[in-house]
């Protein structure tokens, strides 16, 4: 069997590559999309589904002592794990977060998106395990978590934590959802690519920039139904750190003074590029402030957020790739 190792008396043994996760947008809950157009989602290896319906102990004692037959709870499933993307897979998250892109241009594309939706989108992933024909669809799947990582050396990835309502096709189907399904590619990226801007022009030398998005989901849950019926984000936060090189010691006290500033991490691959912009943040030390002869290095954690005019939101991304518009 292709992909797999069999003995006597074993069943095939499922290897990494045998098994394909498809990534489709729902238009309503539950439902399949009316014209599946799959996206082979660049997963890491740690990226695994999950499904978890838990006992309910069965109180009823009888003469014998034995427990009997348990109930069964709520049904729960969602997927944690790294995206590894390149930038032309980017929008996928990018819009997964946002909720809306405004797309330009004639190739390459600009994919822009401002803030975070509070009512976010819906994602079906439809796990393959090609060697047994066997699909399984995770409907209702939300962005809950993403934490992009910035530095100066590696592979720019993407941890990501998804919530779904709980409905899983069980059994599994024996064909795919897309039997061809879009697999987008592009060279990786480096974080040796890594451009930064600390407050327009008048600012520091970022030398790495961690992001964290949560946005907290609530299900509404009804009598009668093993799964929720509905998913809804109650609010956001953008925080994260950063470590600064500064070569005056004035520029290292206007930080310092808590002044909000804005942070910019721009990642490269060939032509096509990322901007992530943390429009206003503070930043608070967290570690001792370096002396050298050539200025100044500290680390900071920061917190992003939206002033009282609504004038700037907390993260606004643009992405320049080849994808054209996406759905």
């Amino acid at each position: 069997m292709a992909g797999g190792i069999t003995g006597e008396g074993e069943q095939a043994m499922i290897l990494n590559e045998d098994v394909q996760l498809q990534i489709f947008r729902q238009a309503a809950y539950g439902t399949d999309p009316t014209t599946p157009n799959g996206i082979l989602m660049p997963r890491g290896a740690n990226f695994t589904p999950m499904f978890d319906r838990k006992f309910i102990d069965n109180p009823q004692i009888f003469a014998d002592g034995i427990e009997r037959e348990p109930g069964l709870g709520n049904q729960e499933s969602g997927n944690d794990g790294d995206v590894v993307p390149n930038l032309n897979f980017f929008p996928y998250i990018q819009k997964a977060i946002a909720g809306a892109l405004v797309e330009t241009g004639t190739g390459p594309y600009t994919k822009t998106s401002t803030g975070i939706a509070r009512t976010a989108l819906l994602h079906l992933f439809e796990w393959g395990y090609i060697p047994l024909s066997l699909y399984y669809k995770f409907y209702d799947m939300v962005l809950e978590e993403a934490h992009f990582k910035c530095g100066v050396e590696g592979i720019f990835t993407v941890g990501t934590k998804w919530h779904g309502t709980g409905n899983v096709s069980f059994p599994p189907s024996a064909t795919s959802l897309d039997a061809t399904p879009t697999e987008i590619t592009g060279p990786s990226v480096e974080y040796a690519n890594l451009v930064t801007l600390e407050n327009g022009v008048d600012g520091a030398d970022m030398r790495s920039l961690d992001i964290d998005i949560v946005m907290p989901v609530v299900e509404k849950r009804v009598i009668g139904k093993a799964y929720a019926q509905e998913l809804k984000r109650k609010g956001a936060k953008v925080t994260g750190t950063v470590e600064l090189f500064f070569e005056s010691d004035t520029r290292w006290a206007r930080v310092r003074a808590g002044t909000p500033t804005t942070l910019r991490g721009t990642i490269v691959a060939g032509a096509t590029q990322a901007q992530l912009d943390l429009l206003e943040v503070k930043l608070q030390p967290t570690g001792p402030k370096v002396e050298g002869e050539d200025g100044i290095l500290q680390k900071y954690a920061y917190k992003a957020f939206r002033k009282t005019d609504i004038t700037n939101t907390p993260i606004k991304m643009v992405t320049t790739c080849t994808t054209v518009a996406i759905d």
